[in-house]
C-alpha cells in the first residue's frame, strides 16, 4: 500500500501553500489494486463531496470524488499516481495472451484433423485416409502380433503377384518362340516339294 501525504509542510508529497492548510493536513492511502482511502489529520477539516470527514477515521474515495481541504483548496487528482492504469494494462496483456493461445489451440486442432483425414495417392491426388490414428496408450502384444501378421500377409501376397506376373511373361515369351518355330517349319516343308519336282523333270524328258 502506498501512502501520500497532503499538507503545507515541505515534507509532504502534495504541497498546498495556504495558511488554512495544516502542515500535515491529510494522508491518502492507495492499495495495490487501486482502492483508496483518505484520513483527515487537520484542524480546519476535510470534506469529500461536501461530506465532512471525522478526524483520524479512514474514508473511501475515488478519483472522481471532490475532495476539499479546509474549504479553500481542492485536491488535484492529476498529482495522485494512478496504479489502476498499470493494473488495466496487465489485465489487457493477460487477456491478449489468453486469446492468442486459444486461437493457436483451435488452429492446431483444426489442421491436425484436416491433415489426418486426408492422404496422398501415387499420382499426388488427395484421397481420404481410412487408417485411424493409433491410441496414445501403449499397444498390447496381441495388437502388435496382429499388425505384424497383417504386414507379413501383405508382403506374401505381393510376392505371389510378382511371381505370377513373371510366370505369365515367361509363358508369353515361350509361346512367341514356339509360334516362330512353327512358322519356320512350315516354310521349310513348303519349299521341299518344289525341289523334287524340279529334279524329276529332266528324267521325264529323257524317257520321251
Amino acid at each position: 500500500m502506498k501512502t501520500i501525504t497532503i499538507g503545507r509542510g515541505e515534507g509532504c508529497n502534495i504541497i498546498l501553500d495556504d495558511p488554512a492548510i495544516s502542515r500535515r493536513h491529510a494522508i491518502l492511502r492507495i492499495s495495490t489494486f487501486g482502492q483508496m482511502e483518505i484520513v483527515d489529520m487537520s484542524t480546519n477539516g476535510t470534506t469529500v463531496n461536501n461530506v465532512r470527514l471525522r478526524p483520524n477515521v479512514p474514508f473511501p474515495v475515488k478519483r472522481k470524488d471532490r475532495v476539499l481541504f479546509a474549504g479553500v483548496r481542492k485536491l488535484d487528482w492529476k498529482q495522485v499516481p494512478d496504479n489502476t492504469r498499470y493494473l488495466k494494462w496487465g489485465i489487457a496483456g493477460v487477456l491478449a495472451i489468453a486469446a492468442i493461445v486459444a486461437v493457436f489451440s483451435v488452429a492446431t486442432m483444426f489442421y491436425g484433423k484436416f491433415f489426418s483425414s486426408e492422404n496422398v495417392d501415387s499420382e499426388g491426388a488427395s484421397v481420404p485416409n481410412k487408417v485411424e490414428a493409433l491410441p496414445s496408450k501403449p499397444m498390447k502384444s496381441e495388437n502388435m502380433d496382429s499388425i505384424i501378421k497383417s504386414v507379413q500377409q501383405k508382403d506374401k501376397a505381393h510376392k505371389q503377384a510378382e511371381e505370377a506376373r513373371r510366370h505369365k511373361t515367361d509363358q508369353n515369351e515361350k509361346s512367341v518362340k514356339e509360334k516362330k518355330n512353327d512358322d519356320k517349319d512350315k516354310r521349310n516343308n513348303s519349299s521341299k516339294p518344289k525341289e523334287k519336282k524340279n529334279e524329276q523333270s529332266p528324267s521325264n524328258n529323257i524317257i520321251m
